[in-house]
């Protein structure tokens, strides 16, 4: 039974992933007319922006077994923390240091502590 009950999880994290990158595409493909209705051209920039940096952060987290191979499991954590934070930053248009910043940092320095200990 419990084997049973594991394969149904990976399935469903399978139909999952699947279902995040047909999004993730769609959003991709379609950003533009996205971003240009019914804006300005700077809007229009800093929305398909938004939209990319989203498609990305949504790429990793997709991809989580392909990029902890590469990388491995705290560079994955670190990676998603920064451009979750990156993304965060944009968004809120945090052009300095931000509690948003200090909360990434405490998060990649316990990862790197739980690594080595």
């Amino acid at each position: 039974m419990y084997k049973d009950l594991l394969i149904q999880k990976e399935f469903l994290q399978f139909v999952l992933n699947r279902i995040l990158l047909i999004i993730c595409f769609l959003l991709f493909f379609s950003s533009s007319y996205i971003a240009n209705y019914n804006t300005t051209v700077n809007e229009a920039w800093l929305k398909w922006k938004y939209i990319i940096y989203f498609c990305f952060t949504l790429l990793i987290f997709i991809l989580k077994k392909e990029v902890i191979i590469l990388i491995s499991k705290t560079g994955y954590k670190v990676v998603l923390y920064l451009l979750i934070n990156y993304f965060i930053d944009e968004y809120l248009n945090y052009n300095s240091w931000s509690i948003n910043d200090l909360a990434t940092i405490i998060l990649i320095l316990i990862e790197f502590i739980k690594k080595n200990t």
